[in-house]
């Protein structure tokens, strides 16, 4: 159903119940066009549109000529206009339904959320999506990327969301999730909605997943007793390979000028990549030389953040400037309320305690993880490479995964900090990419658990000079450490006291 008021007396298009007694969708002119582009075009002629004829024929005419000139989308590409290419491509997607299209759309979406730096996560991520404009089709396809990345909690809106306006490809990816790891928790809710982007999309990478769920539908119902179970069951059940052959049947094949505009816009696709990747491969350079002090590249690094309207520009810029009292204020203003935002790429996971600033740049951190998601997302983050010490505490009395934020792009980490256990400390020093700057390794504390067995390799630290461990460390792994590392210095002190 269209979110927004349609006027008294003008057009509109309804879907009956699928089940039940549930109101009718009522969904505006423009939009019916594109959930129903042959319904549309079927009544031109007729009466049905009343005096909203004039308007629907050319919105239909639109339509008709859109939805076959793929050329009309290589133009668009060519003169920088991505968003109306996506406009153009799903055109041709509502009423061919070609996946060769839908694949482009996806492609094209994929390098504009490469392009914004990646989806942000946590207290970021509703901000980010605030300052989206849900009317541009790029842009609502970093909106959609955006509530994949949602908690469950925040999903049901999510979803709500993604079914206002005509179909789009770019759904499926706020499916593909819940068949990995189900919502039983308000299952009723989403799967109304799962299913109607099913039934929409006839998306063939969900048959797999539906495959599964099939083998497990003599348990939904009993097992979780929410209301709309049995009709899971039976929707599961009848979506089997003949209901996704007759759907595929359906799709308009492509002809051979269509598909040469597929190509030519794949090759502009490509360069814009690769312009991306240049212009992060340039900004990469600057921040690293900003890392090792070159004020004349924290200029140039303060005036791009500034012309993005990135707060780590002011930021830059107040603390290259003579330190009055308003500069002094502005700059504890931004520490104090706008921390994450001086982080960067390192927001998801570092915590404000103990987090050190030099010259505009993080240069100590606390950081930890409880999301897989996000220690993968911060990995390649370009502010590792100002980073000199870094601390692991445990996420919620866990050490697992937590060394995989030992990022390769840390260039500059001298000092590691960390609550490990005898395992993961063999982790952490013999397995990974080697970090030649990386001195001293300091364990804070013991984990309580047993050690697995043990990684063989030399050490990924090969300028390190010291490993200090907590006295509550087995002695028989102390020496296995000592014979394996002869050439560093190992120390034993009292755990710290918390902070």
């Amino acid at each position: 159903m269209c979110r927004d008021v349609i006027a008294k007396g003008a057009v509109r298009l309804g879907t009956p119940p699928e089940v039940g007694h549930a109101e009718v969708e009522w969904h505006h002119l423009a939009c019916a066009a594109g959930f129903w582009p042959e319904a549309v075009l079927s009544m031109l002629g007729t009466d049905a549109f009343g005096e909203d004829g004039a308007a629907a024929r050319r919105m239909a005419a639109r339509l008709e000529v859109r939805r076959v000139d793929l050329d009309a989308a290589v133009a668009d590409a060519k003169r920088g206009a991505w968003s109306e290419a996506i406009d153009v491509l799903l055109s041709a997607w509502w009423s061919t339904r070609s996946p060769e299209v839908a694949e482009r759309i996806t492609a094209i979406s994929a390098s504009e959320v490469e392009r914004a730096g990646g989806i942000p996560t946590g207290r970021a991520l509703e901000a980010f999506v605030s300052g989206l404009d849900a009317e541009d089709a790029l842009q609502r396809g970093l909106a959609i990327a955006a509530a994949g990345r949602a908690t469950k909690s925040a999903m049901p809106d999510a979803l709500s969301a993604a079914l206002t306006g005509p179909p789009d490809p770019r759904w499926i990816d706020l499916v593909l999730p819940w068949f990995d790891d189900p919502p039983w928790q308000n299952a009723g809710f989403v799967w109304e909605r799962v299913r109607r982007i099913v039934d929409r999309l006839a998306d063939p990478r969900v048959k797999p997943m539906l495959d599964v769920l099939r083998q497990e539908r003599a348990g939904i119902a009993m097992r979780y007793g929410w209301d709309g179970a049995f009709e899971l069951e039976a929707w599961v059940r009848s979506h089997d390979d003949a209901w996704f052959a007759a759907q595929l049947a359906s799709t308009v094949p492509l002809d051979d000028a269509q598909r040469g505009a597929l190509r030519a816009l794949d090759g502009l696709l490509e360069r814009r990549l690769d312009r991306t990747a240049s212009a992060a491969i340039r900004l990469r350079d600057l921040y690293e030389a900003a890392a090792a002090g070159s004020a004349d590249a924290r200029l140039v690094l303060a005036d791009l953040f500034a012309a993005e309207g990135d707060l780590r520009g002011e930021y830059l810029q107040l603390c290259a400037a003579e330190p009055d009292r308003r500069v002094r204020g502005r700059l504890r203003e931004l520490e104090q309320h706008h921390w994450r935002a001086l982080l960067g790429g390192l927001a998801p996971v570092v915590l404000k305690r103990g987090l050190r600033l030099e010259h505009g740049l993080p240069v100590e951190v606390v950081a930890t993880s409880r999301r897989p998601a996000d220690i993968e997302e911060v990995r390649s983050a370009l502010e590792w490479a100002s980073v000199e010490v870094l601390e692991l505490p445990p996420p919620a009395g866990s050490v697992e995964g937590v060394v995989q934020l030992v990022s390769p792009a840390a260039v500059r980490l001298r000092e590691i900090r960390a609550v490990l256990h005898p395992g993961t400390l063999d982790e952490l020093l013999f397995a990974g990419p080697e970090l030649p700057s990386v001195r001293s390794v300091v364990v804070l504390e013991t984990a309580i658990r047993l050690p697995p067995a043990p990684v063989h390799g030399a050490c990924r630290f090969p300028g390190l000079e010291r490993l200090v461990l907590p006295p509550t460390y087995p002695t028989d792994v102390r020496r296995a450490l000592a014979a394996r590392l002869p050439r560093v210095q190992i120390d034993v002190h009292l755990p710290p006291r918390r902070r």
